[in-house]
């Protein structure tokens, strides 16, 4: 009998920060430097999505810029359903209680097998404090 291949699966210890996964309703509002900005127009899919959050390499960013808009990090989480290019993350950082914004630049569905997500996303930059 033939081997079947599997992917390795996620460890979901890795996932280790709470963000809230949100979607535009309407055209985005963009900057001089054709970067979404963040507005009231995006309402929450749902709260409390435990992801990992990691910084790209320089080399995985170059890779990352010739396939598509510039991405600065990338989120991992479960399969949590279709996540649209237009979709961002907003997340409270505990150390230093500023909002970041993170807007998807593409989601991978591994091995299309609807467990896990690698999702490559521009980070817009810290935000204001928290109230």
């Amino acid at each position: 009998m033939p081997k079947t291949s599997r992917a390795p699966s996620p460890n979901v210890g890795d996932f280790t920060r709470q963000v809230t996964w949100q979607r535009l309703n309407g055209s985005p509002q963009k900057n001089e430097y054709n970067q979404v900005l963040p507005d009231d127009r995006y309402t929450t899919v749902t709260d409390n999505l435990w992801v990992s959050i990691k910084p790209l390499s320089g080399r995985e960013a170059v890779n990352a810029e010739r396939m598509q808009a510039t991405a600065s990090h990338m989120i991992k989480c479960l399969y949590c359903g279709p996540i649209a290019a237009s979709d961002r993350f907003k997340y409270l950082d505990p150390d230093s209680g500023k909002l970041r914004y993170f807007n998807v630049v593409n989601a991978n569905n591994v091995d299309e097998r609807s467990f896990q997500y690698e999702i490559t996303c521009n980070e817009l930059g810290n935000q204001r404090k928290a109230s």
